[in-house]
């Protein structure tokens, strides 16, 4: 049998502005608000890193808002020349995904998601570009434990050499208001190099436990309401209750 053939990125700035606006429209138009932290993290990388340290954002997967998040995250608002992994059934269908940097990997056939990793080594080692990443593999309940990244980003960060990996937690709850709300926590970028001490699976561990600890940190955040380190960076259209009370003046 013929092996399936990968379906590569073709980035496009024209795309990218259009998608990127687009799912921030969907965002606003679904979340009362968006908020995020960590941002800093993001921006000393950019401040600090040379031009062959890639950045591995590896993120929760909890919903099925999490690819537009990320999309509106790396357009929109850190500003990343970035890619991301697309399961390749789905890529088949939407190839429009391709012009703002995805490419398609299938979980079922090792053989096949080596060749996904491989090409992204390719195109992101000894640049500064970023690849979104979701290592669980697979929708996951948001309080579903324990976390269990996949082999995967391990693999990855050993074809890749050198790069920085930083955990990303997304999660969406209903709070005080009609709407969801978004909430983002990135967490410090680690330089990771490999060298003969390394080995996929005690790097996956590692990965692991930087992404449950990044999503423990969201979810107490939001259950002691301690939000004052977050910026809101969409909002959307205000509750049915609030426009009751804007019409009756209170």
């Amino acid at each position: 049998m013929k092996e399936k053939t990968i379906i590569t990125a073709a980035p496009s700035s024209v795309h990218k502005w259009f998608w990127g606006r687009y799912f921030e429209h969907q965002i606003r138009s679904t979340f009362y608000r968006s908020m995020i932290a960590g941002e800093e993290n993001i921006s000393q990388w950019k401040d600090t890193h040379h031009a062959d340290a890639p950045l591995i954002l590896y993120c929760t997967h909890g919903g099925w808002w999490d690819a537009a998040a990320t999309i509106v995250l790396s357009l929109r608002v850190l500003q990343l020349d970035a890619y991301g992994m697309m399961e390749d059934t789905q890529l088949e269908k939407y190839r429009f995904f391709r012009k703002i940097g995805m490419f398609s990997v299938n979980r079922s056939d090792p053989r096949s998601a080596l060749t996904s990793l491989h090409y992204c080594a390719d195109i992101l080692r000894n640049t500064s570009k970023s690849l979104w990443i979701f290592p669980q593999g697979q929708l996951v309940p948001q309080e579903y434990r324990p976390i269990v990244c996949e082999s995967g980003i391990g693999i990855l960060a050993k074809l890749l050499g050198a790069a920085y990996f930083a955990p990303v937690a997304l999660r969406y709850d209903f709070l005080r208001e009609q709407r969801p709300e978004m909430f983002v926590r990135i967490g410090k970028p680690a330089h990771i190099v490999w060298d003969a001490e390394n080995n996929v699976r005690t790097i996956t561990e590692f990965f692991t436990q930087q992404l449950t600890h990044e999503w423990d940190s969201l979810r107490h955040d939001i259950l002691m309401q301690n939000t004052q380190e977050y910026r809101t960076f969409l909002e959307g259209s205000i509750s049915m209750e609030k426009r009751f009370d804007k019409i009756l003046g209170k």
